[in-house]
C-alpha cells in the first residue's frame, strides 16, 4: 500500500488479509453467523469493525516511521488503517456511479464465502497518484475482482486489487471501538480481536 500506511505496515496487512482468506480461517469465515443472522460481510457492517474481529490489523499501535524519529508516537499504524477503511465508504470508482467502495469490498467477499467452489481470496493494492483521488476496486466497483481456477481442480480463487490514488491523512485520528449489538464471537482466527479504542495524536 506504499505511503497508506507507514512502512512496513502495508505488506503486513496484505499478508494478514491473504493468511485470513485461505484454508482454515477462511472456511470459518463462510461459516460465520452473527446474532441476527447476518454473515460477516453483510451490508450493515462496517469494514473497520470487521477487521478488528478478524485481526486483519497491523499490530503495531506506536510509531513505525524511522526516517522521522522526531514524531515518535504520532503515527498510530492500527488507527491509521481503521480510518483508512472508513474512507471507502464515502470513496467510488472513476465513473462516480455504482456502489461504494467499502459496499463493493463486502459485496465481492459476500459472494466469496457464498460461492462453493471459491475457497479463498487474494489480495493485492497498487497507489498510483491521481488528480481524482479515488480509491476503488480494479476494474470497477460494480464488477469488483477477478476468480481464476485453481490448476486443473474446480476450486478456484477470488483476486481483489485496490487502486489508491490517495493517501491516508496526516491528521488526528480517534477511533473509538465499534461492536455491534449482536455480534458473536469468531473463532478460529490467527491474530484476536482488537476491541481497544486507536488514537494517533
Amino acid at each position: 500500500m506504499g505511503s497508506l500506511i507507514p512502512n512496513p505496515m502495508d505488506q503486513e496487512i496484505v499478508f494478514k488479509l491473504n493468511t485470513t482468506f485461505s484454508g482454515g480461517p477462511f472456511n470459518v469465515l463462510c461459516s460465520h453467523t452473527d446474532g441476527d443472522g447476518t454473515t460477516l460481510f453483510d451490508p450493515s457492517k462496517k469494514l473497520s469493525r470487521i477487521a478488528r474481529r478478524i485481526g486483519a490489523y497491523p499490530e503495531s499501535t506506536d510509531n513505525t516511521d524511522n526516517k522521522n524519529p522526531a514524531r515518535k508516537g504520532r503515527r498510530n499504524p492500527r488507527a491509521r488503517w481503521y480510518y483508512f477503511l472508513e474512507m471507502l465508504e464515502t470513496q467510488h470508482d472513476p465513473s462516480g456511479a455504482g456502489p461504494t467502495t467499502a459496499d463493493a469490498i463486502k459485496a465481492a467477499l459476500q459472494t466469496a464465502i457464498k460461492t462453493p467452489n471459491i475457497v479463498g481470496v487474494h489480495f493485492d493494492v497498487t497507489y498510483t497518484p491521481a488528480a481524482s483521488n479515488l480509491i476503488f476496486l480494479e476494474p470497477d466497483n460494480s464488477n469488483p475482482g477477478h476468480i481464476f481456477k485453481v490448476g486443473s481442480a474446480p476450486e478456484c480463487v477470488m483476486f481483489l486489487t485496490l487502486i489508491c490514488q490517495e493517501l491516508i491523512p496526516d491528521k488526528a485520528i480517534d477511533h473509538k471501538n465499534n461492536p455491534g449489538k449482536k455480534e458473536l464471537p469468531v473463532g478460529g482466527m490467527v491474530w484476536g480481536i482488537d476491541d481497544q479504542d486507536q488514537n494517533q495524536p
